[in-house]
């Protein structure tokens, strides 16, 4: 950062002391950082091998080069509306191209589960839609 008195101050020596005088160090820090654009500074820590990176904003994540590639943002269909949706980070198999469904609409899953997973019979699932429950869609 071109503040070598900062190495050198006893408050900020090492990991320890400046955690203590965080407070006191961030000011400084930030003044200088200022000063430059992102780009000055990935260049900079990069030239003396400290690895780094700009952190992206939501839009600049989904936008980037690397998010288009491996398709980050996919587009469904929600009740007859295209929306965007984020795709699964997980790979399995080196498969990149993930089926993809539209979100379910409120209910449509729910005597699938209520019979599949908590083993519901059809007059359990009826009763509950008929005291006031979500009516089960299909």
């Amino acid at each position: 950062l071109g503040q070598p008195a900062l190495a050198r101050d006893a408050r900020f020596i090492d990991r320890r002391a400046r955690a203590i005088n965080r407070h006191e160090l961030l000011p400084s820090i930030t003044a200088k950082i200022k000063q430059h654009s992102t780009a000055h500074w990935i260049e900079t820590l990069d030239n003396v091998g400290i690895p780094c990176g700009k952190v992206n904003n939501v839009k600049e994540a989904l936008e980037s080069p690397q998010s288009v590639e491996y398709r980050s943002v996919r587009e469904t269909s929600y009740r007859g509306v295209p929306v965007k949706v984020l795709a699964t980070p997980l790979w399995f198999d080196e498969q990149v191209e993930h089926p993809m469904r539209p979100p379910p609409i409120l209910g449509e899953h729910t005597a699938e589960v209520l019979r599949d997973l908590l083993h519901f019979d059809d007059d359990a699932i009826s009763s509950l839609a008929g005291a006031g429950g979500r009516a089960p869609v299909g």
